[in-house]
């Protein structure tokens, strides 16, 4: 009994090291508002990061944005 549960041990360390490979970047998704709720296209919105990480994306027509980045903090900032 004890040698079966080995492989089912192994396999949960092994998938674990697979899972934790994988998560290295996040996707930040939103919507850009003015401050009368009307959606903003065609802003440009910049993320900077620790350390030295920094990457900008531009709003769609209904003023949404999607950015995949590496895991960590950022401030966010937006251009017009």
């Amino acid at each position: 009994m004890f040698i079966s549960r080995w492989p089912i041990i192994v396999a949960i360390i092994g998938l674990t090291g697979i899972l934790n490979a994988q998560l290295t970047t996040g996707i930040v998704e939103g919507i850009l508002h003015d401050q009368n709720g009307r959606a903003r296209s065609g802003a440009r919105i910049v993320f900077t990061g620790n350390p030295g990480t920094r990457a900008s994306v531009l709003t769609d027509s209904e003023g949404e944005f999607s950015l995949v980045l590496p895991y960590g903090e950022y401030r966010v900032a937006s251009l017009s």
